[in-house]
This record gives structure tokens, C-alpha cells and sequence, in this order.
């Protein structure tokens, strides 16, 4: 049985088991909680919302990696209890309880599919935030999709063809990032901080989690910094192969090997470029930062989305890619050459930021709000 939450958060958003009739409005908030990319989104929306209604009640609910991400910025969200992927009975029972016993005027799904269907036969208008929108998609059911009311897209217009037969109201709001607690005019002084070598080239590798090819490309990036020619710090972000990074990489002290970050942008505004897969919020969040990376999308059978995602970024002007088929050390170790010694580096940075400008935190939550159903006035 999923635990009713009790506590009360110390930040913006209270907690409500429930609601009375003559109560401000409320709204329950699944964030999905595969990797942390969904949850730093959220963090925005969440606070976006808060400043605009704070009168609106919100209760989030994550779980996994969603779970930490939320709680390092303050927020407590109900815990589901539930795998990252998988278990989809299991899911589907918890999440209907949840939504049962708090009658919610409003539900917000995150890419939580489920959450929409089990909305929609409770009488409960609900809003869709995704970024998986694709044809041929074989994860995302069009099915589950047309149960919203309306979907959020946090990218552009040029993003992705929206689905045959998906007649759901959608709106591209642009990039929704999370708020950031270091920038790059900080730079020097985090890596002072973090104990990084003075005059090293400091590069960041992050994996996508747990999808296939992760190996090989860290094991790539690893085997890359024995080509370059200057001194380098290569900090890796290996998720769930840490241990194996820990034993590849032995005492080396080019090399410092992470499970997750949640602090990740400390570590990427402390280093020169990212190398990357192609994620879509990892993507962006390298934009606003004014960051050069490299993405190496995984293979499409494995995740078709990041290629969409990589290839849409580079074609903006904000990334270069290598087709994982591709890859070699030799291959990376140019490509990373090449971005630091020469102006192309600058201009993906100058690129991003210029995409950046503006972001969609505020129309994200005017879609939610013209969803939520009139009982009380707002303000």
C-alpha cells in the first residue's frame, strides 16, 4: 500500500492527503522516474506553477532515480515504490489508488502514461509533459496519449511529426530546464573547489543509464584520453556501470568515475565539453549552460528518441555527432581536438544560448492551468 503522505515540505509547495469541497484546487503531479532527466523538468514546472498559483494545491509522486532528484530541491514527493521501468500491474494499481484516494481536480503526467487512462475513467482532466513523440515510437502507446486532454511539448516547433490520429490539443512551449545552482562565470572557482588539476582539459562523459551500448562508449571515452596531447581530467558519469568504470579505470588520476550527479551542472559548468547520448534534457540543459558537447546517440533499436534528439540539437547548431557504429577513440579524441582548439566550440556555446532566451516554464503551466476545472477563484 502506497504511504499517505504526512509530512509538510519546508519549501513552496504544502502536501495534501486530500481535499475538502470548499478547498483550493488540486493538482497530483506524477514525475516519471526513469533516470533524472523528467524530475529536473519537473523541478521547473513545480516552481513555475508555485509562482504563479500558489493557491493551487499540488502533491507530486515519483519514484526511483525521480525520487532523490526531486528531494535535493526541496520538495517531498510521495513514493510509489516502483522499478524505473517494468511492473506495469504493479503500477497501474498503485497509481489508481493514489488517484482514488486524493481526487485530484487535475492530474499532470510526466511521461507516466498510465496516469491518463485511469484519469480519464475517474472524470479527471489530465495534461500530458513529453518529449517522446514520434511516429514510428514503439515505447510511447498513441493510445494512452489520446486519454490527455493536452499535451505539453518542452522543445520546438521543428521538433518531431506529431503521431496519425492523435486529435489532443499540443503545444510546443520550448525548452523547460531546471533551475541551475552554478554558471559558468563560476567556473575557475569550482574547479578549485572540486580539486580539479590547474591548465587540464576537464571533460565530462555521462551515460544514458541502463540501455545497451553504455559500456562500450565509457570504455570509448576512457580509452580516449590516453590519445590526447595535453593534460586532461576525464569525469565520468557511469550510472549503474560505475563499478566497472571504478575497476577500469584503477588508479588513474586522469579519470574520476561517478554513479549520478545530482548536482550535475557543478560538474558541467566545471568542465571544457561534454560528451554525451544524445538525452533531451541533458541536451538543453548544455544550451542554456553555453556548453560544446559531442552526442553519441545509441543505436535506434535500442533508443530511436535520442538520435531524434541529438540530430534535431545539431542541426541547430548547438552539438556534433558521431554515430555510435562510428565510434573509436581515435574518432573522439579528434572530435574533442577539435572543439576545444578551434572556434567551433564557441559557436555551438554562443548557439545554445541564443536558443535558450527563452524558456517554456511559463507557458507549460498556463496549459495546466487552463485545464485545471473552475471550483474556486485563484486569486
Amino acid at each position: 500500500m502506497i504511504p499517505r503522505p504526512t509530512e509538510r515540505k519546508a519549501g513552496r509547495l504544502p502536501w495534501h492527503p486530500g481535499i475538502a469541497d470548499d478547498s483550493p484546487r488540486h493538482v497530483l503531479f506524477f514525475t516519471r522516474g526513469l533516470g533524472i532527466g523528467h524530475a529536473t523538468r519537473d523541478v521547473a514546472i513545480l516552481n513555475e506553477l508555485s509562482e504563479q498559483c500558489p493557491q493551487v494545491r499540488v502533491t507530486i509522486a515519483s519514484y526511483a532515480r525521480g525520487l532523490p532528484l526531486l528531494r535535493s530541491f526541496g520538495f517531498r514527493p510521495i513514493d510509489l515504490g516502483l522499478p524505473p521501468i517494468g511492473a506495469n500491474n504493479e503500477r497501474l494499481l498503485r497509481i489508481a489508488d493514489l488517484i482514488r484516494r486524493l481526487q485530484p481536480d487535475l492530474v499532470v503526467s510526466d511521461e507516466e502514461l498510465l496516469a491518463l487512462p485511469i484519469a480519464k475513467l475517474a472524470g479527471i482532466p489530465s495534461v500530458l509533459v513529453t518529449n517522446w513523440l514520434i511516429e514510428e515510437h514503439h515505447f510511447l502507446d498513441a493510445t494512452f496519449m489520446r486519454s490527455a486532454d493536452e499535451i505539453i511539448i518542452p522543445d520546438l516547433p521543428d521538433s518531431f511529426q506529431q503521431p496519425g490520429g492523435l486529435d489532443v490539443a499540443t503545444s510546443y512551449v520550448g525548452p523547460i530546464i531546471r533551475p541551475f545552482r552554478h554558471f559558468p562565470g563560476e567556473r575557475e572557482e569550482l574547479r578549485s573547489e572540486l580539486g580539479m588539476p590547474k591548465g587540464a582539459m576537464t571533460l565530462c562523459a555521462i551515460a544514458a543509464g541502463s540501455i545497451p551500448g553504455d559500456r562500450e562508449f565509457l570504455e570509448t571515452c576512457v580509452a580516449m584520453v590516453d590519445l590526447l596531447k595535453q593534460d586532461v581530467l576525464l569525469i565520468v558519469l557511469a550510472g549503474e556501470l560505475k563499478a566497472e568504470m571504478e575497476a577500469l579505470a584503477r588508479s588513474d588520476r586522469r579519470l574520476r568515475i561517478h554513479d549520478f550527479a545530482f548536482d550535475l551542472d557543478a560538474l558541467m559548468v566545471a568542465s571544457d565539453l561534454v560528451i554525451c547520448r544524445g538525452g533531451h534534457n541533458t541536451l538543453w540543459e548544455l544550451a542554456a549552460l553555453g556548453l560544446p558537447s559531442i552526442s553519441i546517440p545509441p543505436k535506434r533499436a535500442n533508443n530511436p528518441m535520442a538520435d531524434v534528439y541529438a540530430r534535431n540539437m545539431a542541426q541547430r547548431g548547438t552539438t556534433i555527432i558521431i554515430d555510435e557504429d562510428e565510434l573509436t577513440p581515435q574518432k573522439l579524441a579528434e572530435a574533442v581536438t577539435a572543439l576545444v582548439e578551434t572556434e567551433l566550440g564557441n559557436r555551438l556555446a554562443n548557439r545554445g544560448r541564443q536558443l535558450t532566451q527563452k524558456r517554456g516554464d511559463a507557458e507549460a503551466v498556463a496549459k495546466i492551468l487552463r485545464n485545471l476545472p473552475s471550483r474556486s477563484p485563484l486569486r
